[in-house]
């Protein structure tokens, strides 16, 4: 009897030790959390960095990257999805999908998913790369997917978003909508959150998959919505920046831009903050709309902004990375880091800004 319980106990003891060697995950999603709010609980770098490393891959890199405390992940247009050592910059794994990737890595629990332009949703065992399961939707995934209790959520440009067993890959439901999806959705509550090509932004159940309520604006969403003071905060290809009632979808206000609006927004303390094809960076006034500061970059911005403490980060077509104070607009720092379009949001984790860009490298900064 005390051998059993000796063997068990040995058993119980390996159980737990084989559960807490993943590394903890510091960043498990695009835009940050599940509202899409783009800001990091981290300290910001608010001097001018330095290339602490690079590593190069076989094409260009739209995806922006998640962390847990070992390793970065990001994907590439050469198709591959790659883990690297966060300090060293070492590969880790890399796993190939059949075509080009733009969605973003989800960390979730031991697992990672994404989507990818072959027409397939991922998961992956975040440890080694391997696959564990694939959902094919028959057409592209570019939006990058959102996890919470078990549950994905992400759509396609099969005018379909789905909700997909975390663990199994099975569908839990589908929602059809008027155009493509490239928007990563926001969760609030009970609903999924998201805007698509056709110029709508839906608002579905997350458990029936039915709608909740639907805006339409004048042009099409590329962006991703971001939610704070019970609104929803999204850009528009139409110029304008739009803020909506997130219970009910109706309209509250929205400004408009010198130019197309593609970038997602980053959220915090009643400003909200996002940057125009004609290179303006802009910080409005999460109430009424009205525009706090703004100020003109060289090139157009399609990098969506990341808020960490007082700083506000991003860049532009020319390769300039910017530090921002979000408060006065003032410039902290800019930096010349490639002759590539920067196309990504910045992160910071462990002391490391983390970007890929259109030059095919891979940089941490520090």
């Amino acid at each position: 009897m005390k051998q059993v319980v000796r063997v068990g106990l040995l058993l119980f003891v390996f159980s737990l030790l084989s559960c807490s060697t993943e590394p903890q995950i510091l960043l498990p999603k695009y835009r940050v959390d599940l509202w899409n709010t783009g800001v990091q609980n981290t300290e910001p770098l608010l001097t001018t960095p330095r290339v602490a490393w690079k590593y190069k891959t076989y094409f260009w890199i739209f995806s922006s990257a998640t962390a847990d405390a070992r390793r970065v992940y990001f994907s590439g247009v050469d198709g591959n999805v790659y883990a690297l050592n966060q300090e060293t910059g070492k590969r880790e794994w890399r796993f190939i999908t059949t075509y080009r990737v733009y969605s973003t890595p989800t960390l979730y629990g031991s697992y990672l998913y994404v989507g990818s332009m072959d027409g397939n949703l991922y998961c992956l065992k975040r440890k080694n790369g391997e696959e564990v399961w694939r959902f094919a939707t028959g057409k592209a995934v570019y939006a990058s997917p959102v996890v919470d209790n078990g549950v994905v959520y992400v759509g396609g440009i099969n005018n379909m978003f789905y909700a997909l067993d975390a663990e199994i890959g099975t569908e839990i439901w589908r929602f059809p909508t008027d155009g493509k999806v490239r928007s990563t959705a926001a969760l609030l509550d009970d609903a999924v959150i998201f805007g698509d090509e056709a110029g709508f932004v839906y608002a579905v159940n997350r458990k029936t998959g039915k709608l909740k309520w639907k805006f339409q604006a004048q042009g099409p969403f590329l962006s991703s919505p971001a939610i704070a003071e019970n609104k929803v905060l999204i850009s528009g290809m139409d110029y304008f920046f739009y803020a909506l009632d997130a219970r009910t979808g109706k309209f509250l206000w929205r400004f408009q831009a010198d130019s197309n609006l593609s970038v997602s927004p980053a959220v915090s303390e009643k400003t909200v903050y996002f940057g125009s094809w004609k290179g303006t960076f802009y910080a409005l006034d999460v109430d009424s709309g009205r525009v706090q500061w703004q100020f003109k970059t060289s090139a157009s911005i399609m990098s969506s902004p990341t808020i960490v403490r007082h700083v506000v980060y991003f860049g532009n077509r020319f390769g300039e990375l910017f530090a921002v104070n979000r408060q006065t607009g003032k410039v902290i720092w800019k930096y010349k880091l490639t002759e590539g379009s920067i196309g990504a949001s910045p992160v910071i984790v462990n002391g490391k800004l983390f970007l890929g860009t259109e030059d095919n490298y891979f940089y941490a900064l520090e």
